[in-house]
């Protein structure tokens, strides 16, 4: 799986920085940093395997083959983070709120707002696209 920036269209690539620069002057000393850019069909393929054929609770309802995510698109059409403070990921979910909050605001969609039956607090994505290609 791949954190580059580079690898996302050029919408997410400014959108992520528009993000990280907000989020940083509202609630700093945290920051943010990507998890997640592109992924290959296999990468994708061991996350659905999570909780279905290994150890885990399932994660994604892609396969990368069948089923493709934002993330196997090239460049991706999806990205996550990971909220830091003090140097430690942080995994409460009121500062993936506070990011997401100022995701939607900038004009990208924040996964908890992308479908009833999913929580994705981690993940963004274009407007146009559904969440179960997350």
């Amino acid at each position: 799986m791949s954190r580059d920036i580079e690898l996302l269209t050029q919408f997410l690539q400014d959108k992520f920085k528009e993000l990280k620069q907000k989020y940083e002057e509202q609630y700093k000393p945290k920051t943010i940093i990507l998890t997640t850019t592109h992924r290959t069909p296999e990468e994708q393929y061991i996350l659905y395997k999570q909780g279905r054929l290994t150890e885990g609770k399932i994660v994604t309802n892609c396969d990368g083959f069948i089923k493709m995510s934002l993330h196997n698109n090239y460049p991706a059409t999806a990205f996550d983070i990971c909220v830091i403070e003090d140097g430690k990921a942080i995994w409460t979910p009121r500062d993936y709120i506070e990011a997401g909050v100022i995701g939607l605001e900038i004009g990208i969609n924040w996964g908890i707002k992308l479908n009833k039956n999913t929580i994705d607090y981690p993940h963004y994505q274009e407007y146009e696209k559904e969440i179960d290609n997350a």
